[in-house]
């Protein structure tokens, strides 16, 4: 309810999908949201975000222009260390000649027209990919591919316990799967220079070396842009980055 009202204050209507659920998927989780997204206008702009390990930094019209800036039916957050892409589709949204560091799609920030979203999401991919994409070795996978990529960013003493799960594996496929079938049917593209999302993987442990405030906004030093919505995979993290963050709770309190 308080998340609810703070969004609302600022222009943004809030819904949670899956709450209360004892069993959540992807399959879940990207066929609720397709069956919400039925209900909407095709040119009503919708944000999909994962859970409460995001937090917004910009009110609703901030976020309503900077992706309408972005002159695009579908823009996707992006991260400097996401490493499980899906290798068959990797060449539909991996650009990877580009100067920002933010080049790996994160499918746990999106944002687009619904009637972009819907065509995106529609469920009977979502469950055909999930069956398909839920087996052991494919996690395997993910946690050795995972490993490299974080030596290769400077994490040497790299956790094998932090891994992405195969939830947002599964959801990098599916986008990927989209876009390699309907290469030319929406524009979609990747947030790499942080405009509106920042992903803080790979940085939430040094995050200070990553961020700086300026006028009550958060600046990603990396790209020098004020991100207005922050996305701290996993709710360990989440808290942490928090306290890292903010000093005070009055400052928490303006963010939020």
């Amino acid at each position: 309810s308080i998340l609810k009202e703070s969004a609302m204050a600022h222009g943004i209507h809030v819904m949670i999908l899956g709450n209360g659920l004892k069993k959540f998927s992807t399959t879940i989780k990207l066929d609720l949201l397709y069956k919400e997204l039925c209900k909407l206008g095709d040119r009503e702009i919708v944000c999909a975000l994962d859970g409460f390990d995001v937090f917004f930094s910009g009110s609703g019209e901030e976020i309503k222009r900077r992706f309408q800036n972005s002159k695009c039916d579908i823009l996707i957050s992006a991260e400097r260390a996401y490493s499980h892409q899906f290798p068959k589709y990797r060449q539909f949204y991996d650009q990877l000649k580009i100067d920002s560091p933010y080049r790996y799609i994160n499918a746990g920030s999106i944002i687009g027209y619904a009637g972009a979203l819907r065509k995106m999401y529609k469920s009977s991919l979502s469950l055909k990919l999930q069956q398909r994409m839920y087996t052991a070795p494919n996690i395997n996978k993910i946690k050795r591919v995972s490993e490299k990529v974080a030596k290769a960013v400077g994490y040497e003493k790299f956790d094998k316990g932090f891994v992405y799960s195969h939830i947002y594996y599964t959801d990098q496929q599916h986008i990927g799967k989209y876009i390699a079938k309907n290469p030319d049917r929406l524009k979609i593209k990747i947030d790499h220079d942080t405009l509106l999302f920042w992903c803080t993987a790979f940085e939430w442990k040094d995050i200070k070396k990553h961020y700086k405030i300026e006028n009550n906004r958060i600046i990603n030093v990396n790209t020098k842009n004020d991100p207005l919505l922050i996305h701290v995979p996993g709710w360990r993290a989440y808290k942490k980055v928090l306290l890292e963050l903010f000093e005070t709770q009055k400052e928490l309190d303006y963010l939020l």
